[in-house]
């Protein structure tokens, strides 16, 4: 059910804008969002360290993009299990340029004076064994540093290779004389229009036939016996070469198999770094606040605003401010007045402030709620109509343990008015009676009759400005549906009495275009 009100309330698209650099920060952020509400100490904290990460990044963001560098730029390490883990050279490659990186971040960290320098273990040396010839780059290679042996076995291969090829040169040059030949290479393609040339190669014993192809034919050298002296010897070197690196990279594995719990360690605080990161621009980008979190049932938001917006200017919408401080609050207001975005934008900062993600606000005073509950959800594949949905899902909710914010849009409106009123009186009267938090839009005159409820409105309609669309000449559906939005102030008033809900039913109606033959029949 958490994900059908993560849809409903656009959260998942939130989340989608959060995406960490490395796949250490990727997986934290996925089992930080698992676990659902966190705990009070626990999103302190989180908002705490984002606090000074983001006080950082506000006063050095041109420094801070070499974090950005660093942490993008961390491969994905395999880090040994109880029984140990056999380093291959693409292994130990990816351990060189983490630890490089790591330890870049470390130094940054340190030198910048940020809360995560102590978590940071210092693994210099580590990396120092990776890197035997202090070259200080994010590369490796079997160096003949590591092994005698090794080293002695490369610089006789490499002997050889020289004699090979000045043997092989000589070889040529003999065949190029014979021949009458010049630039001759160990392989060569001949065309088969040059019959003579064909036949004499063929017969002069330096080269061998490699392809025969229908138009031409492919010639190698043939190497002469002291060539396949060398080409044996270099064979018999390879092989020692191989063992010694084997060696190489056995004594490696033990060494880099006993740090596995400081690398284990070092990770979860890339991890953290990472994630930090990610919701601080974030928070940058879409100027966002760090709400102070407490344990009352009062909830205190200033200049909130919806992020389902993200993609549109500021001046398309009106900022939403709210002061709750009742178990039960109503907000009525005109049709297309803003009654669902304004519940839909208290739920979603609710639930980003359960998960520690900066909230789209100016400022925020609020509880975590276990729980947040939105009741126009999709349809689901169940046999129900909306209302038996509603009231199953509903029944669903009420079933959970701890506190809850239940935002319910016009509940028992699927059904007939009089039926669907007086039970979403008895709804409220009975959450009433709870730990929950409920915030109920409704165009329903009963329930502004609950005692202890507050009553909210949007701020209304500006009937001088629907007039306009009467004024205007035949305007198109989108026409209309802009100058309804300039009527229309969102913004939420607390009204000091029981005050029924606005009628502009007709009145809207009638400015999107509904035909006045039908509307003559309401006089």
């Amino acid at each position: 059910m958490q994900s059908k009100t993560f849809e409903s309330l656009g959260i998942n698209q939130v989340l989608s804008e959060l995406v960490p650099l490395s796949s250490y920060g990727r997986a934290l952020k996925k089992k930080h969002l698992a676990a659902g509400s966190h705990k009070l100490p626990f999103l302190r904290e989180e908002y705490r360290r984002l606090e000074s990460l983001l006080s950082f990044l506000r006063r050095e963001m041109p420094k801070s993009l070499e974090l950005k560098e660093y942490l993008h730029s961390l491969p994905e390490l395999r880090i040994a299990s109880a029984g140990g883990l056999v380093y291959q050279l693409h292994d130990l490659f990816e351990m060189k340029q983490f630890l490089f990186y790591y330890q870049k971040i470390r130094w940054f960290c340190l030198d910048n004076k940020l809360a995560y320098g102590s978590s940071l273990v210092d693994l210099e040396k580590y990396f120092a064994l990776l890197d035997p010839e202090g070259q200080r780059l994010p590369l490796f290679n079997l160096s003949p540093l590591y092994d005698v042996a090794l080293a002695n076995a490369l610089e006789e291969q490499k002997d050889l290779a020289i004699k090979l090829r000045t043997s092989r040169d000589k070889a040529l040059e003999r065949a190029s004389r014979a021949l009458g030949m010049n630039n001759l290479k160990p392989e060569f393609t001949l065309s088969k229009l040059q019959n003579d040339l064909y036949e004499r190669v063929l017969a002069s014993g330096f080269f061998a036939l490699r392809e025969d192809r229908a138009t031409n034919a492919v010639f190698i050298l043939i190497d002469d016996r002291e060539s396949d002296k060398m080409k044996a010897q270099i064979f018999n070197i390879q092989s020692k070469i191989a063992a010694a690196e084997s060696r190489i990279l056995g004594r490696l594995s033990k060494k880099l198999n006993q740090i596995a719990p400081k690398l284990q360690k070092a990770c979860a605080a890339l991890a953290r770094i990472d994630w930090d990161y990610t919701r601080a621009c974030f928070a940058l980008q879409y100027n966002c606040s760090l709400p102070v979190l407490h344990q009352k049932s009062s909830i205190s938001i200033t200049a909130a605003r919806n992020l389902s917006f993200l993609n549109k200017p500021e001046s398309e919408f009106q900022s939403l401010s709210f002061e709750i401080d009742k178990r039960i609050n109503l907000l009525t207001g005109p049709n297309m007045g803003g009654k669902s975005t304004a519940l839909k934008t208290l739920g979603q900062i609710c639930n980003m402030a359960a998960l520690a993600i900066p909230l789209p606000c100016e400022s925020a005073r609020l509880p975590i709620f276990d729980f947040v509950w939105y009741n126009q959800q999709a349809q689901s594949d169940e046999n129900l109509s909306s209302f038996g949905l509603e009231c199953v899902h509903l029944e669903q909710i009420l079933k959970k343990r701890g506190r809850g914010l239940i935002l319910l849009d016009e509940f028992g409106k699927s059904t007939n008015p009089a039926e669907g009123e007086a039970l979403a009186l008895a709804v409220l009267k009975y959450l009433n009676t709870t730990a929950h938090l409920c915030f109920a839009a409704t165009h329903f005159t009963a329930p502004a009759s609950l005692k202890g409820a507050a009553q909210f409105a949007t701020r209304g309609v500006d009937l001088d400005l629907l007039e306009k669309i009467d004024a205007a000449r035949n305007p198109d559906l989108k026409e209309r549906l802009a100058l309804i939005s300039q009527a229309m102030d969102y913004r939420l008033l607390r009204l000091s009495g029981k005050q029924n809900p606005p009628l502009c039913a007709i009145r809207i109606a009638k400015a999107l275009g509904l035909r006045s033959e039908i509307l003559e029949h309401l006089k």
